[in-house]
């Protein structure tokens, strides 16, 4: 009986210890509040409208905000409302708890104590569940448990899902709920051409594969792209009459209520179940980029291609120099013969992201630390360099691209997310702004507030500033729990390695 609380303790101990990647990347993206911009702002008063007003305008509060569309002559969220309605479950929780303990909702503390909060349940949790599903991807695709977990650390850490899991953008959310469903539908696609009658190919696999992809279209359109590359590539798997309509069938099933529920929603605040809100943009400078193409989206031009990818104003590879072995890995991958369909799916969706982002007339994200507009694809530019890294000289590459891409997104998401708009010839944002805030020894100098039309000292902070640390010490804790989680282990790794 004594031992019996033991051997719990101990179960308990263990299981951390196997999760302890995840815990930490839940500390490490609740570590940080970014204060409020005009994304998050707009997703947050739809919240509050729909707990509050129990209603789908934003009308009382847009003036706090440029993102909006107008029709009707009312305000409205110019947003895919998914994350402003998954976020109503915290922030009518908060409401109850403010009212039975008499907390006044309306203090500082408690407006910055609210966006932070949703923010953890909505965006750093789907930054952790996305870690979760690429980490289980890379070993279906044979790698070992430590490479696995040096390239889930790459992509959390070293990528934009590091920033985007710290705002209510809907980036990292639409992320999630894609590296869940590419891990499933490959699962899904592998069992059938086994043959196999099993959980991972019956009717509750596919309708959870239909959820997840009606919900990830409603959190971020353009993610409709990715989802057709993953519906195309399970229905490869048998292209008779009788498993395509039952596949149809059954991802039709677990996509409806999603859908039903934006359409709804789209009926109730424009009056018709087809009428998107960036299609009511109220800025006349966003209507008039809205007004061509897709709602705003056409074919890649030169400038959107070399911003997003080489300059130094907005290029993923300048700012996450990690993701250059993808390119690597993709010919690497190529090159084994490997998984060609997985290998197809991956590129696909990798073009298709490429393709929207580079055509999107905001290709640059307005203001953004690099091209936020591709992170919902990140998980598959991460999957390929697992072919790369698996080799001596791949790994060492791997981790000499990996190190910078740490810094520079640590130093981005410490200091600030939202960069100015530029010369994307010309602008440097990372030198011009980011190092030189930290060479002055400030951090945390998002000024903007979604409380506020004024600039606020105390917009922003970090769980380190607000123990009193100053500057890049208040990182200091931060960084002391990722060494207290992995240096002991790693000396007795090398204790090991040692004696061996």
């Amino acid at each position: 009986m004594i031992d019996a609380p033991k051997s719990a303790v101990r179960r308990w101990m263990a299981a951390a210890f196997r999760a302890r990647l995840f815990i930490l990347l839940a500390v490490t993206y609740a570590y940080f509040y970014e204060g409020g911009d005009p994304n998050q702002a707009t997703r947050m008063f739809l919240t509050r409208s729909l707990v509050e007003r129990h209603e789908p305008d934003i009308t009382p509060y847009h003036r706090f905000t440029i993102d909006k569309s107008e029709f009707d002559g009312k305000f409205w969220c110019d947003k895919a409302p998914a994350v402003s309605m998954l976020a109503t479950i915290p922030y009518a929780t908060m409401n109850v708890v403010d009212r039975t303990l008499g907390f006044d909702r309306d203090s500082r503390v408690m407006q910055r104590i609210r966006l932070h909060m949703i923010v953890l349940v909505i965006s750093a949790a789907s930054g952790v569940i996305a870690s979760i599903f690429v980490r289980r991807s890379l070993r279906l695709f044979g790698a070992t448990p430590r490479l696995a977990d040096l390239l889930t650390a790459g992509y959390a850490l070293g990528t934009l899902a590091f920033p985007f899991s710290t705002v209510l953008f809907g980036h990292q959310t639409a992320a999630a709920m894609l590296a869940a469903s590419f891990y499933f539908v490959v699962k899904t696609r592998q069992a059938t051409l086994d043959g196999e009658a099993s959980e991972e190919n019956g009717p509750a696999r596919l309708a959870l594969l239909g959820a997840l992809w009606g919900l990830v279209m409603t959190t971020e359109y353009p993610t409709g792209l990715l989802v057709a590359c993953q519906g195309l590539y399970l229905l490869s798997a048998d292209r008779r009459v009788r498993p395509v309509v039952r596949v149809l069938a059954w991802s039709a099933a677990g996509a409806f209520a999603p859908l039903v529920i934006h359409s709804a929603f789209l009926w109730w605040a424009f009056g018709s179940p087809f009428s998107l809100p960036y299609s009511h943009m109220a800025e006349p400078i966003f209507l008039a980029h809205v007004s061509t193409g897709v709602l705003g989206i056409n074919l890649p031009s030169l400038v959107g291609l070399f911003g997003s990818f080489l300059s130094r104003y907005r290029g993923i590879f300048f700012f996450c120099p990690f993701l250059i072995c993808t390119l690597v890995g993709l010919r690497s991958w190529i090159a084994s013969g490997e998984r060609r369909a997985e290998l197809a799916l991956c590129a696909a969706q990798i073009f298709a992201y490429v393709f929207f982002c580079a055509g999107y007339y905001a290709w640059d994200g307005g203001g953004s630390t690099g091209p936020r507009h591709l992170v919902p694809a990140l998980p598959f530019f991460v999957i390929p360099i697992v072919w790369f890294a698996r080799s001596k000289a791949g790994l060492r590459w791997t981790l000499l691209s990996l190190v910078p891409s740490v810094i520079i997104m640590l130093a981005c998401t410490a200091t600030r997310i939202e960069l100015p708009e530029g010369d994307p010839w010309r602008a440097n944002p990372l030198y011009e702004i980011i190092f030189a805030t930290l060479a002055r020894g400030e951090i945390a100098v998002n000024r903007a507030d979604i409380y506020s039309l004024d600039p606020r000292g105390d917009a922003s902070y970090n769980l380190g500033s607000l123990m009193g640390l100053t500057s890049v010490c208040s990182l200091l804790p931060l960084l002391a729990i990722w060494l207290a989680a992995y240096v002991p282990s790693g000396f007795v790794a090398w204790r090991r390695t040692r004696s061996a």
